[in-house]
């Protein structure tokens, strides 16, 4: 019986040492496939984030790349328009001269020597009517704008109906045009032109200088 109990106890104690053993194998067994498998995941892992970091940064460059572009060309346009206003403020569009019949002709301008605050009194006298009254007055329209280069009217059309005549013009301060496209009369008397009293004060009004 004790030798029984004996076989028995040292069968039992051969099983508790064979446990951990079959369970070192296992584990070391299994270690390398799940090393293998981990790290086959890891490297699947940082070869996708690779990728997709790679492909992201290229997206980022191109669109920067196009932006960049399209502002530099941009900016070449806004130049190019720029320039091309600077030098259209610099050239003073053509003017181009009427052609006008022989009677137009001669109703424009003495239109024109009348309102031109620098013609000579004596040559405009002659196309204005009561003359010998506005002498003062013309002179004060002469003074006045002297300094900025003189007034003239620059006629760009006229309609006669009889000894009347209409007259499209453009005032100019100095050389340069300040109003366009106006109108005025002037009539024929005795076969010249003249222009009436009213007309020239109206128009030294719109100067401001006094017209007597």
């Amino acid at each position: 019986m004790n030798k029984c109990k004996a076989l028995l106890f040292s069968f039992v104690f051969f099983l508790l040492l064979m446990m951990p053993a079959c369970s070192s194998d296992d584990g070391a067994k299994q270690s390398p496939e799940k090393t293998d498998q981990s790290s086959a995941l890891n490297s699947e892992i940082d070869g996708n984030d690779g990728t997709f970091v790679v492909e992201e940064v290229e997206e980022v460059e191109e669109v920067e790349e196009v932006e960049e572009v399209e502002e530099v060309e941009e900016v070449e346009e806004v130049e190019e328009v720029e320039e091309v206003e600077e030098v259209n403020v610099g050239i003073e569009k053509e003017f181009v001269t009427p052609d006008f019949s022989e009677e137009e002709q001669t109703a424009v301008d003495a239109f024109a020597l009348v309102y031109d605050s620098e013609a000579e009194w004596e040559v405009k006298s002659l196309h204005l009517e009561t003359s010998d009254l506005l002498e003062a007055s013309n002179e004060q329209y002469r003074a006045g704008n002297e300094s900025m280069g003189g007034i003239s009217l620059r006629p760009t059309g006229v309609n006669i109906e009889g000894d009347i005549a209409t007259i499209i013009y453009d005032v100019l301060f100095g050389a340069n045009p300040a109003y366009e496209s106006l109108e005025r009369i002037i009539t024929r008397v005795d076969g010249v032109w003249k222009v009436s009293r009213d007309d020239y004060c109206g128009f030294l009004s719109s100067a401001r200088t006094p017209c007597s």
